[in-house]
């Protein structure tokens, strides 16, 4: 079964300019804890990148509510990764 990552492509609703001509970033790991958005790590190696079973899952870890603060000051869900625009991609290493 393939592995998925979560690759980094832009920030709120701006792709970064031409994806496959920049160098991949991906989600390293992510500690929610952190006041008040939680600390993200990211790499360019995706053999280093958090794995998740399905793009679904990958997609799941994105959406996640901040545990300890989960509502924004205008009342709506409190959604860190969601700053960021995701592609969800198999984790095979491209030659």
């Amino acid at each position: 079964m393939a592995e998925y990552v979560a690759r980094l492509v832009g920030v709120g609703n701006t792709l970064f300019y031409d994806i496959d001509e920049q160098p991949a970033v991906y989600l390293k790991g992510y500690d929610p804890e952190p006041e008040p958005t939680g600390r993200a790590v990211y790499t360019e190696v995706i053999t280093d990148a958090m794995k998740f079973a399905s793009g679904g899952d990958a997609m799941g870890f994105t959406l996640q509510v901040h545990p300890t603060n989960p509502t924004r000051p205008d009342g709506r869900p409190n959604k860190p990764l969601t700053a960021y625009c995701w592609l969800f991609e198999p984790a095979e290493v491209k030659a």
